[in-house]
């Protein structure tokens, strides 16, 4: 398999630098293994270092210049290696000088050439920062390098996302990108797993309504009733419902994961067929429906524990503290909730990208997102937003046509082809929900992974080497 730019390196289990093994850097400076220009050359506006050559462009003759000796026009270059005026200088990229020195007369360096490109007129560099000499300058707000407007060149964009840090349109419009360029992987696969599991909820739903029907409950001339039948019935509907409900989450909590795979092949520009997508994560399917039993048992128990103190007091007649403790228990429940779920949002991806195990996982989630919650928070409850909007609108006319199955029944559950009919077309709307928003939320879950970890540990630095290298997703 080779090399894979998402896999976590020994010195990030420890803290110490990036899961690529490569240590944030901070701005302005290059990226360690970056190539520096031969012969201690130094990018034009730059303080002149030790060894280096001087920047063209000097004050008039005889004054004394900060940059050290300079050419005397119409003779030869005293001391270092200075360029041929009307030639190219030496070392990294060669700067459009705008024209040849004409009659001995020296050019104006009033402004600065743009390197890369064409100078442009009265703007001048930003002094002090360092361009990284072979490699691509880190953009800023998508507005040009850290050497101010035009300097560097514009992040490569190999797949749905240029390889930068990126907002959330680009995440939204990434994620629409995702399921565009891969349908049949992100719709297909999606579009099979949401079948075989509303083919499995939808079967002991109808066998349970249909006993449902069967009962003396239903029957307006019952005038008594009997409660161990009560329980029975009660009992089979909830597990008939409760049980394949539990299995439909489960697969879809897989195939969410699954799709992640996909979408970060897809921040390269490659395609992950559903039979590779398979052979890729088959092996982390027990740890991923671990962590997902493991997030939920922490979510129901925090509210558990938090309630429970009110409603002791309630048992024991203290009403009023037990409605104020569970008041409060209430609100503190619904706030560590959503705390913990935002903080462990990007488990998933982290262990199936980074092949981390269930624990390492949550906690490589929580140092991830450490000090952007709000903006991981919010980015996420836009997608719920979207996703249940959305899903609304695909599901209840389907459910709505399902019930028309039932109209003008005197018993509506008593046939079970009747009740199997109504669910089936109800499912149908549901398969259609998540053929398409599964593949949605699980892309806006990938990007904004990616993305993180691009603020924080330079993985586009990673990636743009993965994307020249050919190196495998």
């Amino acid at each position: 398999m080779g090399e894979q730019p998402w896999a976590a390196s020994p010195g990030d289990q420890a803290a110490e630098g990036g899961p690529l093994g490569i240590r944030p850097t901070p701005s302005g400076q290059p990226a360690p293994g970056t190539p520096q220009p031969a012969g201690g050359h130094q990018a034009p506006g730059s303080p002149q270092g030790a060894g280096g050559t001087q920047p063209p462009g000097t004050p008039s003759p005889g004054t004394p210049s900060p940059w050290g000796d300079q050419p005397q026009w119409g003779g030869q270059p005293q001391g270092g290696t200075q360029p041929q005026w009307g030639g190219q200088p030496q070392g990294g990229t060669q700067p459009q000088w705008g024209g040849q020195p004409q009659g001995g007369t020296p050019p104006q360096w009033g402004t600065q050439p743009q390197w890369g490109g064409q100078p442009q007129g009265g703007t001048q560099p930003q002094w002090g920062d360092q361009p990284q000499w072979g490699g691509v300058a880190r953009e800023q707000g998508g507005q040009g390098g850290p050497w101010g407007p035009g300097w560097g060149t514009a992040r490569p964009k190999p797949g749905i996302i240029p390889l930068r840090p990126i907002v959330l349109g680009e995440i939204l419009d990434g994620a629409f990108q995702a399921i565009r360029t891969n349908p049949r992987t992100m719709i297909g696969f999606s579009a099979i797993v949401a079948a075989v599991t509303t083919v499995i909820t939808v079967v002991p739903q109808a066998f349970a309504m249909t006993g449902l029907g069967d009962s003396s409950l239903l029957d307006p001339n019952t005038t008594t009733v009997d409660p161990d039948e009560v329980i029975g019935l009660f009992s089979g509907v909830l597990a008939a419902t409760l049980i394949p409900a539990l299995i439909q989450s489960l697969a879809l909590i897989v195939l969410t994961g699954m799709l992640m795979i996909a979408v970060s092949s897809a921040v390269l520009g490659r395609r992950t067929p559903p039979g590779e997508l398979w052979s890729r994560t088959r092996r982390r399917v027990p740890g991923l429906v671990g962590l997902s039993l493991l997030e939920n048992l922490v979510l129901i128990l925090v509210p558990i524990a938090l309630i429970a103190p009110g409603v002791v007091l309630l048992v024991v007649d203290q009403a009023v503290a037990g409605v104020i403790i569970g008041l409060v228990g209430g609100i503190g429940f619904v706030v560590a909730d959503v705390f913990l779920y935002t903080r462990w949002s990007m488990a998933p991806p982290a262990l199936l990208l980074e092949e981390q195990g269930v624990i390492a996982s949550l906690r490589r989630s929580w140092r991830i997102t450490s000090g952007s919650f709000w903006r991981v928070f919010l980015i996420l409850l836009l997608t719920s937003v979207i996703v249940f909007v959305a899903s609304s609108a695909l599901t209840v006319p389907f459910s709505l046509l399902g019930s028309l199955v039932v109209i003008g029944q005197d018993n509506p559950y008593a046939s079970f082809s009747l009740n199997l009919a109504q669910y089936a077309i109800g499912g149908v709307g549901q398969i259609v929900a998540y053929s398409v928003l599964l593949p949605f939320q699980a892309a806006v879950t990938a990007l904004l992974y990616v993305d993180l970890r691009m603020r924080r540990e330079g993985l586009d630095l990673e990636l743009m080497r993965a994307h020249e290298g050919g190196l495998p997703t």
